[in-house]
């Protein structure tokens, strides 16, 4: 009887838990460059359409689908595209030389950064050397910003996908184009902006889930500020943090403030029980989210982004709050 089974060699001396094994990189592998690229493209176009339509970041994610992939196939922003990198990575060698005042944090801080993910797990290993270079390099470029804990993640991230000269320009083209300048910038106006419109989207989709928050006086910045400042890393197991920045890439930062719509939604019974208080409410939101079906958590955000009135109800609420900043009234204004 010639029977097979894992581990043992087939007829021809093939190994069939070899064949699974090659099989299963060769599909990883093929992933990891087509995010890669993928993620490229996304960028390029929407660095693009933001310049070419005027809107500037505060309505960045209301680019379309459309005009973003017509945008990326073109020769212009190709070519443009291309030229940008070669700039940047430049850019990012010429800064691997210069002394940074955030160095010695960006040193202590890189061994915490991802230190599962088997790139970033050896000290002073190529992964954690890499994404030091890139955080060093970046803290160079903007004198306002210059460098912040959440980059860390952000950074890993990237890195899992692309070389350190091309991690250090798409971390720039997410700093220049998607906002995170103001998200990193001191104050983290950005930040409070987007806690604000998710503040305002819970009172009107979920008003007894607000009502909670205020009477255990649960404040948004309080668990939330990590999703915004890392993009969900670490918050979510690293496959759907990947498919959130898919959406990200493609859509902007508006993705975010849905996704965190999304897990309040998602926890809303446990908020609003009779048995929540504090401690129990704020240990539910700052804990690690395993969504049950990643595909039904990304077709509500779709659904959501995808409503003209709610991103209507979004730009409104974003006016507001510069109102309200303008007017220094900004410290009352959230939970």
């Amino acid at each position: 009887m010639n029977e097979t089974r894992a581990g043992t060699s087939r007829p021809g001396g093939f190994d069939q838990a070899k064949q699974t094994n090659c099989e299963d990189e060769h599909i990883r592998a093929s992933r990891t460059g087509w995010r890669a690229a993928a993620w490229e493209v996304l960028m390029t176009a929407y660095s693009s359409a933001n310049e070419s339509n005027g809107k500037g970041n505060e309505e960045a994610g209301d680019v379309l689908v459309e005009t973003t992939l017509r945008q990326s196939s073109s020769a212009s922003a190709a070519s443009g595209g291309v030229r940008e990198v070669k700039i940047l990575e430049k850019e990012y060698r010429e800064c691997l030389d210069q002394p940074s005042t955030y160095d010695i944090q960006i040193d202590l801080d890189v061994p915490r950064t991802i230190s599962g993910h088997i790139m970033f797990r050896t000290r002073y290993g190529a992964g954690q050397r890499s994404l030091f270079h890139v955080l060093h390099s970046f803290s160079l470029r903007c004198g306002t910003c210059g460098y912040v804990q959440g980059m860390g993640p952000i950074t890993a991230t990237l890195l899992s996908y692309m070389s350190p000269s091309l991690a250090y320009t798409s971390l720039v083209r997410l700093h220049d184009a998607y906002n995170l300048h103001s998200v990193f910038a001191p104050g983290f106006p950005g930040l409070l902006e987007a806690i604000y419109v998710q503040e305002r989207l819970i009172q009107a989709t979920m008003p007894a889930v607000y009502a909670a928050f205020q009477k255990h006086m649960i404040s948004t910045t309080s668990y939330a500020t990590k999703w915004y400042i890392t993009l969900f890393a670490n918050s979510v197991p690293f496959q759907t943090q990947l498919r959130f920045w898919d959406v990200f890439l493609l859509e902007g930062y508006d993705v975010y403030i849905a996704v965190a719509l999304a897990v309040v939604w998602v926890y809303r019974d446990h908020i609003t029980s009779a048995a929540a208080n504090f401690e129990t409410v704020l240990s539910l939101l700052s804990g690690f989210f395993v969504p049950e079906d990643e595909n039904q958590l990304l077709g509500w955000v779709e659904k959501m982004l995808g409503d003209r009135r709610i991103r209507g109800a979004m730009r409104g609420w974003r006016k507001e709050w510069r109102e309200l900043v303008k007017q220094g009234k900004e410290g009352s204004a959230l939970l």
